[in-house]
């Protein structure tokens, strides 16, 4: 039998509750550390909470001052307000979740879970987020169709951690079609190698004197 259709649901936040949000996980410290890093990293760069749980302390980098995050071989500049919210988070022992009050020691994870070498369940943190009023879905789905519409696929597979493929289909859902952009890259970085090569190929080209000639023009030149 065929499988009833339903209506698609639109998960997406309007762009105003959005910043709210964000807003609201950078400045209001009545939300847990966790709940705050959490939602701004999925509100800003769409990261899905599974890549959200497998963050480790060391992804965080600090260099002089600026605040990157390591995410699948890529590194996110991240904003002056989360940067200091995720050094703290991975320079504090816990986490604040409430599997962590038996955890003795420092864990690895930033959001470990009762052993501290696993990280948190996905789904304790998403509820954890809900708890908190931050629609993880909408959150991500929105922070996603907005990076789209600014970024090629390749680049916001790199930010969202996601593959090129599900990127392209974002780039697609917003109907941003980035294929000239790259045929104008390709044709340029071409047109850079073609000239540099023809130089190439007349310097290699052109006659070259022997040490004796070149004696002789110089004296001639001297001469004049």
């Amino acid at each position: 039998m065929p499988l009833p259709a339903y209506p698609q649901r639109a998960n997406y936040l309007d762009s105003g509750k959005r910043l709210a949000q964000l807003r609201r996980c950078l400045d209001d410290e009545a939300l847990p550390l966790h709940v705050r890093v959490a939602g701004a990293l999925t509100l800003l760069f769409g990261l899905s909470i599974t890549k959200v749980v497998q963050l480790r302390r060391d992804h965080v980098r600090v260099d002089d001052g600026a605040v990157s995050l390591h995410v699948d071989g890529h590194l996110l500049a991240i904003p002056p307000k989360l940067g200091k919210l995720l050094t703290q988070l991975a320079t504090q022992p816990t986490s604040g979740t409430r599997a962590l009050s038996r955890l003795s020691g420092v864990s690895p994870l930033l959001y470990p879970g009762k052993a501290a070498h696993r990280p948190v369940l996905p789904s304790t943190l998403y509820n954890r987020l809900r708890e908190h009023g931050i629609p993880v879905l909408s959150a991500r789905n929105t922070a996603r169709l907005a990076l789209a519409a600014e970024l090629p696929a390749a680049v916001l597979a790199s930010m969202a951690g996601i593959e090129v493929t599900t990127a392209d289909a974002w780039n697609k859902r917003v109907g941003h079609d980035w294929t000239p952009y790259i045929a104008a890259k390709d044709d340029a970085q071409g047109g850079a190698c073609a000239a540099n090569s023809s130089a190439s190929r007349e310097e290699a080209e052109r006659p070259r004197l022997s040490s004796a000639d070149r004696s002789a023009a110089f004296s001639q030149s001297g001469d004049r």
